[in-house]
């Protein structure tokens, strides 16, 4: 029986990203020790009518470092809550100087929150890694 001869052939698969492959982003931990809460007076600032997130000094304040992330949180990098400062005190049981809007985090290791991270809108100190895709 003799065989046909057929040319030698090689398969090629070649990698495309998509839509669904996540940028890296960089995010600066750039707050002080304070409260982070949830204005829902909308009176701008903190008071007992609004949703307490956390209150330092229970070890939740800004780092100071900067972060690396793999893609975006739910709803990106917006507002998502108001940090109020007591880094300068209280005057009549309320913290001194204006609150200010943050994108905050959690860090959570098997379920638990193990640290919290906060970055203050408009500083410019989120950035995308361009040489990620």
């Amino acid at each position: 029986m003799k065989r046909e001869y057929s040319t030698p052939a090689m398969k090629v698969e070649v990698f495309e990203a998509s839509e669904s492959v996540a940028a890296c982003y960089t995010i600066n931990c750039n707050t002080g020790k304070g409260i982070l809460f949830k204005d829902r007076d909308k009176d701008g600032e903190y008071s007992g009518t609004n949703e307490l997130i956390y209150q330092d000094p229970i070890g939740y304040h800004g780092c100071g470092k900067i972060h690396e992330a793999a893609g975006l949180p739910d709803g990106g990098l917006t507002y998502n809550a108001d940090f109020q400062d007591t880094d300068n005190g209280y005057v009549n049981g309320k913290p001194v100087g204006k609150p200010y809007k943050v994108f905050y985090w959690e860090e959570k290791r098997n379920g638990r929150v193990i640290n919290v991270h906060f970055s203050r809108l408009g500083t410019e100190d989120w950035f995308k890694n361009p040489n990620a895709s």
